[in-house]
């Protein structure tokens, strides 16, 4: 979407970058560039730390912007040609001089001339009325949820402390929301001096089963929420799920939500400021929250987890698992195989196939994987290998189908010749194993890891893995 700018406004935005940029380069004891290339960061100049486009990188979660493209748009500005930014520059630019979007600069910045203010309203519609019908419609509905909200006295309020999954947190958070004869809705934020910070305004859509609540704010941003209970009114737990954007990193979210009704008794200020949550909301939402990357890629090979998952492609293949019992004999019991999707399958005891994931924790350190059969689970955590072996070793826990908590010690050695999961169970002198003794004898500080008795049940296995980050560290020196 293009965004029209008139060259007022332009050219307050403009002398507020370069006030900025300037500001920054003092604090940082940065010469401030001459040429057009150093100060905007183009044709070679993109990393300069002396470079508009790094001092914005700097400032953003958004790394993927061009230098010149301010550069052109002052180029045309001083042509007096138009000046259109796309909705990912905007926010760029406004950002980066303190503001939201170019309606919050429109509404804050005070030095503004009010008639300028007002043609670069209309300029935005005009904009928005050449886009289609339905996208017309939306811009419409959007605009109209939050200025057009009217309350009257006679209708019904009913008031729900609402509850949502926080990942920043790790918590839960309570918000208020009001419904007034389940046709409005009004869903209110409040900061730490528990004043209202911020308001979504809009209306109710029954569909039978589903109830929509269709939200808006003064910046034109949705919220929505999406009830699963048909008769909502006579409920006092409701379940639905929200998506719109991140009050702290302006990123798309979405996650699951919980309303709970406010009876005539309870006051809504002791549920949104009293700090206790119910253990049962907790364990319901917790980790139910999706915050989505808005950086643009052109290329797979950018995006940030591409070297991560190239070197976790070095795991794809089939294992034998081998356990460290309490008589420190290895018993070759599990086969594994991981997949380049990261997925995996594990036999047990050529029994059952459990199915499950592996992915790379701590950086590159730590392999995590995770098996499931039916309502048991194991999970295994192993240091990656070194570069010249193909081995893992780690910690192996979990619940047994007889609910048998175990946790073992455990090594995976890759063994390109087998041709199928499903190795019989063997029991068999661990540091006699020939592929084991060969690793051993090239690293023996990792026999003091397998030397001691089976790890209890209910072991803390963070305690154990940095141990063995220790082990390792010493392995590579």
């Amino acid at each position: 979407m293009q965004i029209k700018l008139t060259n007022y406004v332009f050219n307050v935005l403009y002398s507020e970058i370069i006030n900025v940029f300037e500001s920054y380069c003092r604090s940082q004891n940065l010469t401030i560039p001459k040429t057009d290339r150093e100060k905007y960061g183009y044709d070679g100049y993109e990393n300069s730390k002396n470079s508009i486009v790094f001092a914005m990188r700097e400032n953003s979660v958004d790394k993927n912007i061009n230098g010149k493209y301010l550069y052109n748009c002052y180029r045309n500005f001083n042509k007096r040609k138009e000046i259109t930014f796309t909705n990912f520059y905007a926010n760029i630019f406004f950002n980066y001089i303190g503001y939201k979007n170019i309606y919050d600069f429109l509404e804050k910045y005070a030095e503004l001339n009010e008639k300028e203010k007002n043609h670069q309203l209309r300029l935005l519609e005009n904009s928005f009325s050449q886009k289609t019908s339905s996208d017309l419609s939306i811009f419409s509905l959007i605009q109209n949820l939050y200025q057009d909200f009217s309350i009257s006295e006679s209708e019904n309020l009913t008031v729900y402390a609402v509850y949502r999954w926080s990942n920043t947190r790790g918590e839960v958070k309570v918000r208020q929301v009001n419904i007034y004869n389940w046709q409005k809705a009004v869903y209110i934020l409040f900061d730490k001096n528990r004043n209202k910070q911020m308001w979504y305004k809009g209306i109710i859509i029954d569909s039978g089963n589903f109830q929509y609540l269709l939200l808006g704010d003064k910046f034109r941003k949705f919220f929505n929420i999406i009830l699963t209970s048909n008769h909502s009114e006579h409920k006092n737990i409701l379940f639905g799920i929200y998506n719109g954007v991140s009050e702290d990193s302006g990123k798309p979210v979405c996650g699951e939500i919980i309303f709970r009704k406010i009876q005539k008794d309870e006051r809504i200020e002791d549920f949104l400021f009293c700090g206790k949550i119910p253990v049962e909301i907790v364990e319901e939402l917790r980790m139910k929250r999706i915050r989505v990357n808005n950086e643009v890629y052109f290329r797979v090979e950018d995006m940030p987890f591409y070297e991560h998952i190239q070197f976790f492609k070095t795991f794809v293949g089939k294992y034998e698992i081998y356990l460290l019992s309490e008589s420190e004999q290895a018993v070759v019991i599990h086969t594994a195989e991981i997949r380049d999707d990261m997925s995996m399958e594990m036999l047990i005891r050529q029994e059952r196939l459990w199915r499950g994931f592996v992915r790379l924790t701590n950086g590159t350190k730590i392999l995590y994987a995770e098996v499931r059969y039916e309502a048991s689970i194991f999970r295994m955590e192993m240091h990656t290998p070194l570069e010249d072996e193909k081995y893992l070793y780690g910690v192996y826990s979990g619940v047994m189908l007889d609910n048998q908590p175990s946790c073992y010690r455990v090594m995976w050695v890759k063994n390109p010749n087998l041709e199928s999961l499903g190795v019989k169970p063997q029991v068999i002198k661990f540091s006699e194993t020939e592929v084991i003794k060969s690793i051993l004898a090239k690293y023996p500080t990792l026999s003091l890891f397998f030397s001691g008795k089976m790890l209890p049940n209910f072991c803390e296995t963070s305690e154990t893995i940095s141990k063995l980050s220790l082990i390792n560290d010493s392995l590579r020196n």
